[in-house]
């Protein structure tokens, strides 16, 4: 992969070993990959604990984005949306995709060290679980705008 006299990158691997959380879900091969990553290249594992979680810009709690549906029995409901997160601090005040959100937060305990907002013991900011509501129901190319603002680098596959 690297040749000979090449700098070698060190990859941060998140060490989360866990199964798919929704129903119809499969889960990802990670116990491969991370085997194959290490064969070829420095691999470090990374504790995940609250990467998702904690907005990687500021340090304060990411909260879920929800829109309104109707029910099959005419009641009014809100659906998350599936890994766009809001950060409503003062300094952030931006969408996130959930999973480039923690592939930054991994990288940055990778390079500085676990912050204490990412520790297991962290207490204050990280409380409590609040969603941001979109007040008109979206429908699908709506979802994809808001996705696309997140970053350009989302890749939305139907």
């Amino acid at each position: 992969m690297c040749k000979k006299g090449e700098h070698r990158p060190t990859i941060a691997y998140g060490a989360a070993k866990f199964n798919p959380t929704n129903k119809n879900e499969l889960s990802a091969p990670t116990t491969y990959l991370s085997r194959k990553c290490s064969q070829y290249y420095p691999t470090v594992m990374v504790d995940e604990y609250n990467t998702t979680k904690i907005c990687n810009g500021c340090g304060n709690r990411l909260h879920g984005v929800k829109y309104p549906i109707t029910t099959k029995e005419g009641k009014r409901s809100y659906r998350e949306i599936r890994g766009l997160k809001w950060c409503s601090s003062t300094r952030c005040r931006h969408f996130t995709n959930r999973d480039k959100n923690a592939a930054l937060n991994i990288r940055r305990i990778f390079i500085e060290g676990r912050p204490h907002c990412l520790s297991r013991n962290c207490s204050g900011r990280a409380k409590g679980k609040y969603s941001l509501l979109i007040n008109q129901p979206l429908g699908v190319q709506d979802e994809i705008k808001i996705m696309k603002s997140v970053s350009e680098e989302v890749i939305i596959c139907q």
